[in-house]
This record gives structure tokens, sequence and C-alpha cells, in this order.
């Protein structure tokens, strides 16, 4: 079950992000920085799409956007879910029948005694940090990252260490991420509608786990609450169609008891609907122990019923007036509702698109607003529209079902879907404008995604159609015509018996009959009688050779038609390729227009091979959809005596595979050319990638598994290879600069993950009816081991190279240990880096706060910096680490590599610090020690103090009212000048520095020891607008201008 949909700077304009590999759009609009101390939370509202899908449903800020604040961490139930289930132990040999392996097999198929053969994988995004992982299937309580990390994880699935939080994240500063818990937790469950078409879950499965506290070792914090939300969705319809093959038409078994006979089941359809209904969550609050608090405000939306849309955010301090608000502007668009669909409600007649963002100053007197247009939203269908592709997108086809046109006819009776791509519709509701608040624009032009198709030299079946009509006369007198063919053998047939226009039809006499004999020996291969208006269809298998088809039609009132479609002999097929268009769209051009200069500027992307313009560098990530395949069904009596096993046809919608990878792509470019202007004239950028394919999983028992997953892995699905600065030259271009990049990529783990599917009850014997399919879940430490450089003149010549070589020796932190230079002109520079894993193992931690550092994941510091020209030191930096308190690392000291004497000197001495890690006093070796004062809850240094040492500043303060003036949210110069008046009577001599703050701006005014006042004035977006002397007069002013 994959997670529910939302568990998915202001002013500039210009250079809109494009993702070059998949040529999507990729723009960021940062909101806010809330921050306490060390931490942060970025909000920010980003548009990302490739294409709008028919199905897809819009997060809580529109169509194609997400709003990030605070982070999430989901996953994807494969089988059952992890942290309950059992892991069921692998036999060494799963093809056989021995009572281990049918155990194993109910259990990989079934999830029989909650046992599971599937990891789940959870995915995460909070912070600057992304990933995923798995729950280590011998211990469920540890994970493991399918690319490496240095985060520490912790679960507490069964609320043994609380309510408060279900996954616990720490990262390599030491900070804590709490997620889930009782009131940030997700759980969805799916409601089928329709015969056949699946489970229905009675309980909610966890699938999303919300940030709810990130936390410092100094005890620091930032707390996001959220409000519960039960909200419906349809996700998604489906259609199944099976029919029996010809022997199962005929096939019977007779009941031993009664003597009764038992026919195979008949053919069968599903039109199945999907509905999630998840128990979830939305963000209220956000809250920093410094004071500052975020409040979400939301709107009921048309399309989720119970969900909401973000349509505001507040910024300020707790208890203040909001500093500054955020206004979230929709329009709920009406779908062209002449496309059919596989369920008809309102719901699924309405989009929501963000159509403005409006950041307001404090007292909302003064705005800026952004504008965002789309194109032909209004004319995107229904969600569970007809009209979709291969890969989901809208296409424009009025179709009346999803299946496409079999490969062959005469087996299923349906009118074919047209499910082929079409880049012109699949643009439609993706984003073509931007208006920034100064009144420029970024205006986006798609164009269909493509892929090179390459088809090898191959052989087909040749194929014939033999086509028969005949009349009868008379009362039942015949008419007879008759045709000879050669056959490969397998034949489609189609029988149909109508009435002639004249005569009678007593409905004896008149008949329609179909023969086919072999030649030479006439033999009787296949025979079928019709009585008027019947029709018949179906396949057949005959053995290679010639035959003759006899069409007879009994009495006048008889008209009789068939066909016989078959192969014989084969045609070669010569070796080709060619352009094929793709599902979605992606980015042809963005045309910036800048009002202040009045100049439209274009940049334009290719995505042919280098120099190859009608090759297209596309690659499908994974292969065409299989619409169609066989299953197989086993028929017993009641008392299971007796038994038969039945094949039928089936056409799903859905096909046999996901066509979306891991990473939520269908297909990727390896070559991306990017240039500023239409001609190249004014230089390109050249891109090049390494594609890394999933690997499909293996069938090791039985037949073809459905939807049975693709290797699971670590590897980046896209890595940069090379890039090339160039501009227009003949007869070649003239290159600028040239990078070339390789990488490491370290498998560290591999878990071997079933999939199954049980066909039919073993109960009476036979063969035991399993296909299972095994795919691995793969770990990699991946990282970029060296960059090569090379830089040209003006005009394409002279090279001067730089390589880097970097190096990261200690798995255990994950970390850049060293680098190494080496230049064109002989130069090699090397920098090897310390860090605390680096000193315990090399016993450098006498005191042991290295190994304490590391107890606590707090292992990013680094400790000593060296730099080497080939193997002689010409720098170096050493920081020294205590613990002062029992949660706090800080600097102790900072030592200095002195080349006439070939040793370090320690420069800097940081002699105390409070609780909260701020440094209270510090020194120049052999120097004046200088005091600091804080406040604004411990946020900002209030004084900066010199000749006065530590003691007298406590003596004169007291210890007790530092802490307490610390703790104030935010005192005025008045207060702190008075806080500050016994120092400046106990110690007269002591040169003082004063600052104050707005906690939400910055520095408001700063006066020096001789009581010269510096002021900063800010405009009314909180930026820096002008800075004044002691007389109010302007030093510096500061004016904002946007430009591409």
């Amino acid at each position: 079950m994959p997670p529910a949909p939302n568990a998915a700077e202001l002013g500039k304009y210009g250079n809109i992000p494009i993702n070059h590999s998949t040529g999507s759009v990729n723009y960021n609009i940062p909101l806010l920085n809330i921050a306490s101390g060390a931490l942060k939370v970025n909000l920010s509202v980003a548009y990302n799409s490739g294409g709008i899908k028919v199905d897809q449903i819009a997060s809580r800020s529109g169509m194609g956007w997400v709003l990030d604040a605070g982070g999430v961490i989901n996953r994807t139930v494969y089988g059952d879910r992890d942290e309950t289930a059992l892991t069921a132990p692998v036999p060494e040999d799963v093809t056989l029948n021995t009572p281990e392996v049918i155990s194993f097999l109910d259990r990989a198929t079934l999830n029989k005694d909650k046992y599971d053969t599937q990891p789940d994988v959870f995915s995460f995004n909070f912070n600057g940090y992304s990933g995923k992982f798995i729950l280590k299937p011998d211990d469920k309580t540890k994970v493991v990252f399918l690319s490496a990390s240095n985060l520490k994880i912790q679960t507490n699935f069964n609320g043994l260490l609380g309510t408060a939080w279900t996954i616990k994240v720490i990262d390599p500063n030491g900070i804590s991420y709490y997620f889930g818990g009782s009131t940030a937790t997700e759980k969805s469950r799916t409601q089928n509608s329709g015969q056949g078409c699946g489970k229905t879950y009675d309980l909610g499965v966890e699938n999303a786990w919300y940030l709810n506290k990130i936390e410092d070792l100094n005890g620091d914090n930032i707390v996001l609450s959220y409000l519960p939300v039960q909200l419906t969705y349809y996700a998604s319809a489906s259609q199944t169609r099976v029919e029996p093959t010809p022997e199962t038409r005929m096939a019977f078994i007779i009941n031993p008891t009664n003597g009764t006979t038992i026919y195979a089941p008949p053919g069968s359809q599903s039109n199945c609907v999907t509905t999630i209904l998840n128990t979830g969550v939305i963000l209220d609050k956000i809250v920093t122990s410094k004071g500052a608090q975020a409040q979400f405000t939301y709107i009921s939306r048309t399309d989720v019923e119970g969900d909401k849309l973000i349509s505001k955010i507040e910024y300020g301090l707790v208890g203040k007036p909001f500093s500054k608000t955020f206004n979230f502007n929709y329009n709920e668009i009406l779908s062209d509702l002449s496309y059919s669909g596989a369920y008809s409600n309102v719901q699924c007649n309405y989009r929501p698109y963000l159509m403005g963002l409006t950041e307001w100053s404090e007292g909302l007197t003064t705005s800026r607003k952004h504008e965002f247009h789309y194109y032909n939203a209004n004319v995107l269908p229904p969600r569970l529209s007809y009209a979709q592709d291969h890969f989901g997108f809208f296409n424009g086809k009025s179709n009346s079902g999803f299946l496409p046109r079999p490969p062959m006819g005469g087996i299923f009776s349906y009118t074919p879907a047209d499910r082929e791509c079409d880049g012109n519709y699949a643009r439609y509701g993706m984003l073509s404008k931007v208006i920034y608040p100064t009144g420029g624009t970024d205006s986006l032009i798609y164009e269909a995604n493509t892929i090179q198709e390459y088809i090898s030299e191959h052989t087909v079946p040749k194929p014939f159609s033999v086509d028969l009509e005949v009349t009868g006369t008379g009362i039942k007198t015949s008419g007879i015509v008759t045709k000879t063919f050669p056959s490969d053998g397998k034949l489609i047939i189609g029988l149909y018996s109508s009435y002639s226009g004249v005569g009678v039809d007593d409905r004896i006499h008149q008949t329609v009959t179909l023969t086919i004999k072999q030649l030479p020996s006439m033999a009787i291969k296949f025979e079928k009688r019709l009585l008027l208006d019947e029709m018949y269809r179906d396949s057949i298998a005959l053995s290679p050779g010639n035959y003759e088809a006899t069409l007879m039609a009994d009495g006048q009132a008889s008209l009789g038609n068939a066909y016989i479609d078959g192969t014989y002999g084969t045609n070669i097929i010569p070796a080709s390729s060619s352009v094929k268009v793709s599902g979605g769209a992606r980015v042809n051009q963005v045309l910036t227009y800048d009002p202040v200069s009045n100049v439209n500027n274009v940049k334009s992307y290719y995505y042919n091979k280098y120099l190859q313009p009608a090759v297209s560098s596309g690659v499908l990530l994974k292969p065409q959809n299989n619409y169609f395949s066989m299953l197989e069904m086993r028929v017993t009596d009641p008392s299971n005596a007796v038994s038969m096993f039945c094949a039928y046809h089936q056409a799903s919608s859905n096909g046999d595979v996901s066509l979306f990878s891991n990473d939520g792509n269908h297909l990727l470019y390896t070559d991306v050319t990017v240039s500023d202007g239409t001609d190249f004239s004014n230089g390109a950028t050249y891109y090049q990638y390494e594609i890394n394919k999933e690997r499909p999983s293996r069938i090791v028992r039985g037949g073809d598994v459905p939807f049975k997953p693709y290797d699971i892995s670590g590897l980046p699905s896209v890595l940069e290879r090379y890039q090339l600065v160039y501009k227009s030259g003949s007869p070649q271009p003239l290159k600028l600069k040239e990078t070339f990049m390789t990488y490491k990529k370290i498998l560290s783990e591999t878990y071997v993950a079933y999939q199954g599917e049980k066909n039919y009850d073993v109960s009476a014997g036979g063969e035991a009816p399993y296909d299972l399919a095994t795919y691995d879940v793969n770990s990699y430490w991946n990282y970029n081991d060296s960059t090569k450089v090379v830089t040209y003149d003006t005009q394409g010549i002279n090279p001067a190279t730089i390589v880097t070589a970097n190096l990261y020796q200690n798995p255990a932190h994950l970390q850049l240990t060293e680098t190494n230079n080496n230049s064109s002109d002989g130069k090699k520079i090397i920098k090897k880096l310390l860090y605390p894993h680096e000193m315990v193992s090399s016993a450098q931690d006498p005191t042991g706060v290295y190994a304490a550092m590391i107890a606590k994941n707090k292992i990013a510091p680094v400790v000593e910096e060296k730099e080497l020209n080939v193997a002689v030191v010409t720098d170096l930096k050493r920081t020294n680490y205590y613990q002062p308190y029992p949660n706090i690392f800080a600097a102790q000291s900072i030592a200095t590599f002195n080349p006439v004497l070939n040793s370090n000197e320690t420069r800097i001495k940081f002699n105390k610090y409070n609780a909260k890690g701020n440094i209270l006093n510090v020194s120049v070796e052999e120097g004046t020690k200088i005091g600091y004062l804080w406040s604004y809850n411990h946020q900002f240094p209030i004084a900066e103090i010199k000749g006065a040492d530590q003691t007298q500043i406590e003596t004169a303060l007291t210890v007790a009212a530092i802490d307490n003036f610390a703790n104030l949210v935010a005192p005025d110069k008045t207060a702190i000048d008075n806080f500050l008046a016994p120092l400046k009577t106990t110690v007269p001599a002591a040169h003082i520095s004063t600052f104050v703050y707005d906690p939400l701006k910055g520095l408001i005014s700063q006066t020096d020891a001789k009581g010269m006042v510096t002021y900063y004035e800010y405009d009314s977006f909180q930026r820096l607008k002008t800075i004044k002397d002691h007389n109010q007069h302007i030093i510096k002013n500061y004016e904002y201008y946007y430009k591409p």
C-alpha cells in the first residue's frame, strides 16, 4: 500500500530550475527559516512535475505543488507490515515439494501465520536529509539504509518507549528528530468496489510518520503539532477480462457422487474502483524553544472528502502580533466532463490549483504576490477517466475502457482503448507561467517525452486471412463455399449466422456450418454449426499443414459469414531505430521577461544524443507493460475426489509491472544540452548522465508473477558523468570547460526477498501450484571519488587540468577524509581530515570526549584539518574539544601549524561556556580575555566585555542574574543597559560593547565602548534597509532589485 498523496525565494525570478535528467520543472519558493539555536526548519513551497496524471491527487498546496514544512517518514508495504510480521525462513531449494518448502510457499504467497518474505521500504525527507531504509529482517528494531548514511535511527513501533514518537533519527551533529507517535501518525486502508477486485482492509496500516519535534543536545527544541483529519478519496480504477481457451470451454468432469457434469467456469469481467480511507494529520503549529511560532490555517477542498488545502501561514513571536503572513489562493478547476470514465463523482471532477501566493508584512500593510498560470487545466478529463496513456498521463483519446487492443483478435469482445502517448495532451494542467512580485515573468514551453526505440533484425509470422460468405437456397438446400489455405497451426475463427432477408426461419432447418479439414487426408479437425442470429469466436490449435475450409448455409433464409486468421511462414523485419513518444512532458524552453531592462531571455533544452539531433537519449526504466497473460484454475467436485486444470486468457488494464521506478520516474535522459538562446550562439552546457536501471525479479518456481517488484537498490538512479561548457564554432563547437566525474558504488549488504502467487488448492494432489519470484534489496555506499576539470582559453585551446581525488576511508562515519589535488603544472596538494572516530582509533582521546561525541552521534565536527604539498605540511588547524556539561561538546582551544618551529601552537582558548553551549569567555593565547553575556532566550550575545575577567563579571552581576537575563525573550536597550549597570560601576575600566536585537529580524543597534551607537533598520519584509551612525546619518542604504 503506498503512502497517502501528501506524505510527498520570494521576489526572485528567472532561471526556473529544470531537472535535466528528467526534463521536469523543479521550482522552489522559500518562505520561512524557523530557527532555535542550531536547529532550523525551512518552510518552502515547491513545484515539481513532468506531467499531470489523470488519477493524480493534489497535495495540500495544489496540483503539482508541495509544501515542505518539517518532514516525514513514509513507507510502501510489501506483503505484510514488517513491524508485526515474522520473517519466514527460506529453504535451501524452493523448487522442491517438501513440507518445509510448501510451508514457506504458503507464507510467501498468502502471508500465512503472519509471516512475510518481503521487506517494506521506508522513505524519509527532512531538513536536507533524504533516503530509504528497511527494517533489519533478523532484528526489526534496527534499520538498513539502502544508500549508506551516518544518520542513526531507533524504532518504537511497539510503544515501549512511550507514545510521543515512533521513529527517532539522530543526525551527525547529534540533533534528534522525532517522528510519529500518537499525534503525528497516518494510517490508510483500501476499500474495493466491484466483484473480484482484491482485498479490502478493515484496519488501517500505519504508513506515514510526521516530524513532531527536533531537539539539540543543549535542550533547544522545535515542536511541530498536528490536527487529525479523516479523508476519503478514489485512488484508481481497473478492468479485467477473463476468457477460457477452446480446450477449457469443452472440458468437464463427472461428479462421482451423483454422476452430474461439472464444467469449467465461463469467462468473467470485473470493473474495480479502489478507495483509500486515511486517518491522517495536518500541520497546525510550529513553536520553537526561543519563542517563535508559525501558525497554519486551512480551507476545505472538493476533490478529497475530509481533507484540506493550506490557506495561510502566519509567523511571529508567541504572544505578539504576527510579523509575516503568507496567503495561498486556489482555483478548483472543473474537468472536461465529455470524457467517460470508470466512476462518476463530484470529487473526481475537480482539481485544486494554486493560483497565487502572497506575502504580507506585519500589520498586513504591504504585500508581494506570485501568480501562477497553467496549460488548459480545464481540458483535463475527470479523475478515473479512460483517457489515459500507458503511464497514466492524459492522451486526449475518447476511450470507453482501459483495455488496449489484444495482440490477436477473436479472444476478447470489447472495444479496445487507445493507450498511446500524446505529448500535446500530456502537458495539460502543467505550470505554464509565473508572474513575480516585480512584474517579471517566467514562461514554460513543454514538449513530449521521447525515447529511442531500437529493434534488431527479427522474423515475425506471416499473417493470412480467409473470408467466406454464403447464402442458402430453398427451404433447406445448402449453399456451399470452399477455400484452401496453409497454416502454421494456431487459428482465430469467427463464425456468424444471420437472416438473409428472404425465406422463413423455422429454427430447425436454417443453419450455418463451418468445417475445417486437413489435406490431403480430409480428416475433420474443426466443425461448428449455428442457428440464425448466433455468433462464435475462438482460437484453435492445429498441426502445421494445408487445410480446406467449407462454409455451408442451409435454406434461403440463412446467410453465413466466417473468417479464419492465422500465420504461415515468416517475414524478415530489418533492424531499425526510431524516436518514439513516451508518457508525460518535458521542458523545451524557459522564456524570461525582465521588466527593468525590458529584455526577453530564452533558455532552450535539448534531449538528443550529443551532436546527433535525430537520436533521443531517453531511456525507459522499465519495459512496456504486458496487458495480456495466461492463468490457470483448478476445478474439483465438492468432495475433491476428481479435478481438472483449466487455462484462461486474461486481459488486465494494470498490466504486469509498475512502469515507474522506485524513485517515481518512468524515463531518464542520458544526454541534455542547455542553450542560452535558441541557436547556441550565446553558449551552451552539455550534460551526460549514467543511468542505473533496476533489475527485474527472477522466476525461481512456476510461471510469471504479476506485479512482481524489481530489485530495490540504494544506487542513485542517475549520476552526472560529464559536463561540457562550449560556444559555437566551426566545424566543431569550441570547448571552454570540461568536467569529468567518477563514482564509487560499494555493495555493502544484500537481502533476498520473495513474492509469489498461489493459483489453486493442492488438497487433491498434483504439483504444488505456486509461482515464485525473487528479487534483491541492495544497500550501497555511493560517493564521488574523483573529478577532473579541464579549462580552455576563449579559442578552445591551451587546456589547464586539475584532478581531485576524494577519499572516504572510514565507513564508521562515511565522511570525506582526504582530497588530493593534482594540477597540470605539477602541483600536488593533499588535504587530510580527522573526526572524532579517528581520534579514538588513533588513541588521541585521553579524556574520552571523542568517544562521548560518537556515543551521541556528534561525529560531523572536523577535529583536525591538515594541508600538505606532496609530503610537506603547509597548513594545519586543530580544534580540541571538551565536555563542559554532560550534553555539551565544545571547542576548548584551536591550534595551528607554525612552519618555523615545525610544530603546532595554540592560538585561541575558549575558557568557559554556559549550559546552552554559548561561549562566555575567550582569549587569544597570552592575550586579553573577552567575556560575553547572552539573552533573547540564549540566542544572541548582548555584551562583549574587555578588561574584566569572568570572576569579576559574575561577581558584579551574579550568576543567577546572568542566567535569568539570558532567559528573557525580547529585552530592549533600556533593560540591557540597566542589567549591565552594576558591572560598569564595579569594574569602571572594562570596555563594554552592547547589542540589541529584534529576534525575528536581527541586530537593530550596537553601542561601542565609547557609547557610540550604530542603528540597523529593516523594511516591511524584514530585509536590512539602512545603517545609520549615532547622529542618525545614513552610512549605508540597501535597495533590492531582482534580475534573472
